[in-house]
């Protein structure tokens, strides 16, 4: 696998004819398995009209809902097309050339600030621990360098490390730059961050993972007075477009579909995680986001694992490019029940379980019928009238 190669990159397997987009579950990209909320395409319908104009370049509805919603100061966020951008711009705004990164970890940390001639200084996280990060041990190699960057939970273990251990971290080392990715922390609780506690505290806020839309792209930082103003500069003046700033502002006011979208997640999640671990030649990690880590054993690597399942349509994100994981390491997202379940059968089967082969029937999709009393009673119309309408809201519509 690349050194720089990510999951989610569905269209190379689809160009090269390995895998039909109708069929595919793809669990090599951690997205919120419940999908956009349901509103997503009436609110794109109503909003194409504004394409025709320029997007706020302040986007100040969004400032001001985020700065409710996570209780911080508006003047330190910064919206961007997915904090992808941020990562990418933040070796131009640190002033120290040394970073530390606790690994394994988001393959892009190490390859942006290398790029920006920075040096890595890496912290080796262990299998028996969970890859989970201890304070203490952080602790020993802070004052060491000027900054510090890791997600919390982590990537790709989904490991946690606690918002009062992150915030007494920064205060103990009021020198070094802490910068915490928090991507996948609202799978864990939503509208919590630990942005705007400290002075050397960056946090990157990714809305595309918990909403489920990375095809759109959005995404924010909260940055302390000086780090604000370095970025900003930097970011091009149009970064996120109309509809997603759209998108955002709406989808973050639906407590609703947060709420559950986090107990769906953990419940989901804990499920998997139970019966993967009776799979024999199966291990997964603890995790506190919507993805697990796994190793394989039996002398099945994940590279033949992965070939095997693309077989059966699925996808898994091999981990052997991760600094500290081996060609035994795999992650996979935790998806919907169903989805969830086709993927346990098959690795049953290529674990060889007994009774794993059983034949599974999917339930009919549900019908809905018209009638009337002769031909011209209107069927047609009030049939075509109502399939426009689920179409808009969202429903997959089947001829008719």
């Amino acid at each position: 696998m690349k050194q720089n190669e990510h999951g989610g990159n569905i269209h190379r397997l689809i160009r090269q004819n390995r895998i039909a987009k109708d069929r595919l579950i793809d669990f090599s990209a951690n997205i919120n398995p419940a999908g956009p909320p349901k509103w997503f395409r009436s609110l794109i319908n109503r909003e194409l009209g504004t394409i025709v104009h320029y997007p706020d370049p302040e986007c100040v509805a969004l400032k001001e809902t985020i700065a409710r919603k996570y209780r911080v100061d508006a003047k330190r966020i910064v919206p961007a097309n997915g904090t992808t951008e941020l990562l990418h711009l933040l070796p131009r705004v640190l002033e120290k050339k040394d970073i530390l990164i606790p690994e394994p970890s988001y393959i892009d940390y190490r390859m942006v600030f290398q790029a920006q001639g920075y040096r890595v200084h890496s912290l080796m996280l262990t299998e028996e621990s969970g890859y989970c990060i201890d304070p203490d041990v952080l602790a020993e190699k802070l004052g060491q360098v000027g900054a510090v960057i890791f997600a919390n939970p982590t990537n790709p273990a989904g490991a946690l490390i606690s918002s009062e251990s992150i915030v007494s971290l920064a205060e103990a080392f009021r020198q070094t730059l802490f910068i915490i990715d928090e991507a996948f922390y609202p799978f864990y609780t939503p509208f919590s961050t630990v942005g705007g506690k400290c002075g050397n505290l960056i946090t990157l806020n990714s809305l595309t993972k918990f909403f489920a839309i990375p095809g759109l792209r959005a995404g924010f930082g909260i940055f302390p007075e000086w780090g604000r103003e370095k970025i900003r500069r930097l970011l091009p003046q149009w970064s996120v477009n109309s509809l997603a700033q759209s998108f955002a502002v709406t989808a973050l006011e639906d407590d609703a579909y947060c709420r559950d979208s986090c107990e769906a997640c953990v419940r989901l999640r804990e499920n998997l995680f139970a019966e993967i671990n009776t799979i024999p030649g199966l291990k997964a990690y603890p995790s506190a986001a919507n993805f697990l880590l796994l190793r394989s054993g039996n002398q099945i690597t994940a590279k033949k694992l992965y070939e095997k399942l693309l077989s059966n349509q699925m996808i898994i994100r091999r981990c052997d490019n991760y600094r500290g994981l081996d060609e035994y390491s795999f992650r996979i997202a935790v998806r919907s029940a169903q989805e969830n379940q086709r993927l346990l059968e098959a690795l049953r089967l290529v674990y060889l379980l007994p009774g794993s082969g059983k034949q599974r029937f999917r339930r009919k999709t549900p019908a809905l019928m018209f009638q009337g009393t002769s031909s011209n009673a209107g069927k047609s119309i009030l049939a075509a009238a109502l399939c426009r309408i689920l179409f808009q809201d969202g429903v997959k519509v089947a001829p008719f």
